[in-house]
């Protein structure tokens, strides 16, 4: 008996740390999508929202690179995510929030960095 699991849309926003070049930061983006392929989720929308400063400083950073992921993927995906963004040392925070459907429109952040 296999057990399919309901997929849901979710928002992640990933806080990379500061000294990270870009290519780190593309290495983080592209886990995250290899993690949900991996376990049957799917990247519907990437955004990258630039080097910018934290509200408070975390392990006394005051800046990080930020990038927002858009995901349908099942509970147990988006946990597996989780557990594997808080054993990247290249991870400061990361974030999850269920959401009702993909935005099809770029967020301010985007057009704030350009």
């Amino acid at each position: 008996m296999s057990k399919e699991q309901k997929t849901n849309f979710y928002e992640v926003v990933v806080l990379v740390r500061q000294e990270a070049s870009a290519t780190q930061v593309d290495n983080v983006v592209k886990d995250v999508t290899d993690i949900l392929k991996a376990e049957g989720g799917k990247v519907e929308r990437t955004e990258k929202w630039g080097l910018r400063t934290l509200a408070y400083p975390i392990n006394k950073a005051r800046k990080a690179h930020y990038f927002m992921v858009q995901i349908s993927a099942a509970p147990a995906a988006l946990f597996e995510l989780e557990r594997r963004m808080k054993l990247n040392d290249e991870v400061v925070r990361s974030v999850s929030f269920r959401i009702d459907a993909v935005s099809e429109e770029e967020s301010s952040l985007v057009k704030d960095a350009a």
